[in-house]
């Protein structure tokens, strides 16, 4: 993404548009920096060693230099009023994510930037400003430039949450669930927790990504593509993996399983479940998209079936009552040409009856074709080679 920024066309080299996407970059970079290290200092606490308390520090130390001089070369961009001392941000963030509570820290350890901890000073980002300060400030283009970035950034940290919630599910096929021993199942929950660890640190950086591009005033398109994640959202069901597994009809992956995300390597995420048919390596990542998407289709298909049915049921029942009134017609003329007014009659009123609940059988079944037209995901989807890519793995189709 800044490579694509890089490469667009400035439109005014009055607006300090040279050097912007690498500037912003950077910012997010740093970013990601202080989640990392604040996530750190939480997991320590105070009980850390003299070797961890000196690891905090050189990392807080090389992050206060990192952010002096992104400061520096914000000045070029904002001007030296937002990018001389940065103030303290609280972590408002770190609270949203989790229930856990900020553990006691020694503070003397941590290099302090403008006389605030590192993980919490406040970079001057657009994003910080929001988007009506932008245009005030003449750096709209930051903002935009920076809304690009963040995308990018969500489409590499959705990308890695995928994989890291595939894996999980498969350590706890393949390592945990099979241990015999107390040795292997240590050894496999140590794998589970450094996993989890990457999931939480994946987990952050989205929830950072979408926070700033509702600050910068994003499209509604884009928010309603990156979407809200939570906690039960990064759940790893081993049931995933197994295509034989009963109960699950009703099931499906979260929403950031259906994106095709674009990521730097060459992947076919969603093409792999198009062409299902085609011999593809079958590894346990792609077996869990493999089979909720199998599921689906199932589901697709059943809901096609039955729209089929019903519809014919639907036809046949409105011939049901066509030829009812049309015998009932035949026999009231039989009876008025016998002199048999009362049985006449009858049959004209049975004739009646019959047509009329034919004719609300017809207008109930052209109103819901007329309602369900809109929404006819069935009717996108019959095609195998053409199926959406928007609608959800597993997602139940009514």
């Amino acid at each position: 993404m800044e490579l694509d920024l890089l490469k667009a066309p400035k439109k005014s080299i009055l607006r300090n548009e040279t050097g912007g996407p690498t500037w912003l970059a950077k910012g997010l970079h740093l970013e990601e920096l202080q989640l990392s290290l604040g996530r750190e200092i939480r997991r320590l606490g105070i009980r850390a060693t003299e070797l961890q308390r000196l690891a905090i520090a050189r990392r807080a130390e090389r992050l206060s230099a990192e952010i002096s001089t992104f400061l520096n070369e914000g000045k070029m961009h904002l001007g030296a009023k937002y990018c001389s001392t940065p103030s303290s941000e609280t972590s408002n963030d770190d609270a949203e994510l989790d229930d856990e509570t900020d553990a006691e820290v020694d503070e003397d350890l941590l290099e302090r930037v403008g006389g605030c901890r590192p993980d919490r000073a406040r970079l001057p980002l657009p994003s910080k400003f929001g988007r009506s300060k932008c245009i005030d400030l003449g750096i709209d283009h930051l903002a935009d430039m920076e809304i690009q970035l963040w995308i990018g950034q969500a489409n590499d940290v959705l990308h890695a949450i995928r994989l890291a919630v595939a894996e999980k599910a498969t350590l706890f096929r393949h390592d945990v669930r099979p241990a015999s021993n107390y040795t292997k199942r240590t050894r496999a929950w140590s794998k589970i927790h450094s996993v989890e660890q990457s999931i939480d640190a994946s987990f952050r950086v989205y929830n950072k990504s979408r926070e700033a591009m509702v600050k910068l005033g994003a499209d509604s398109s884009i928010l309603e593509r990156y979407q809200v994640l939570r906690r039960e959202h990064l759940t790893a069901r081993t049931s995933a993996i197994n295509p034989n597994a009963r109960g699950l009809q009703y099931e499906g992956l979260p929403w950031y399983f259906s994106l095709d995300i674009p990521v730097d390597k060459q992947s076919s995420w969603m093409a792999e479940c198009k062409l299902i048919s085609m011999l593809l390596p079958l590894t346990d990542n792609n077996v869990v998209l493999r089979v909720h998407w199998l599921t689906a289709k199932a589901t697709m298909n059943r809901w096609a079936e039955e729209r089929e049915l019903l519809t014919a049921e639907f036809e046949w029942t409105t011939n049901f009552f066509k030829h009812c009134m049309e015998e009932w017609k035949v026999r009231g003329m039989n009876s008025k040409e016998r002199g048999r007014v009362g049985a006449s009659c009858y049959a004209a009123r049975q004739s009646a009856t019959f047509g009329r609940l034919a004719e609300q059988t017809q207008s109930s079944l052209e109103s819901i074709i007329q309602s369900t037209r809109s929404t006819d995901v069935i009717g996108q989807c019959t095609d195998l080679d053409n199926c959406d890519s928007s609608v959800p793995y597993g997602a139940s189709v009514t």
